[in-house]
């Protein structure tokens, strides 16, 4: 049937460190590909989140000065309602 030899069991340790020595070079192999793949995942977050901070930012702003301008758009309006609709002004007392 099968018998162990001295050979057979040099044979499955060669075996063995062959596949161990090819495992950890390709793991070693691949780790450093990942890094690299992850920091650039890193630095295209960092960029994409600087964008969305200064964009924020500057709506922010925006939406103030159009928030003030409704205000003042209001304010007139109301300042003009009598005037639009032949209603006086109450004279003042001298």
């Amino acid at each position: 049937m099968f018998s162990l030899t001295t050979e057979t069991v040099l044979a499955f340790i060669g075996i063995y460190i062959t596949i161990l020595g090819s495992v950890w070079g390709l793991g070693r192999y691949l780790d450093g590909r990942f890094s690299k793949v992850f920091e650039k995942i890193e630095s295209v977050k960092d960029q994409l989140l600087g964008k969305l901070e200064y964009h924020e930012r500057h709506d922010d702003k925006r939406f103030s000065e159009i928030r003030e301008d409704l205000w003042e758009a209001k304010y007139l309006s109301l300042k003009n309602l009598p005037t639009r609709h032949g209603i006086q002004e109450k004279p003042e007392d001298d």
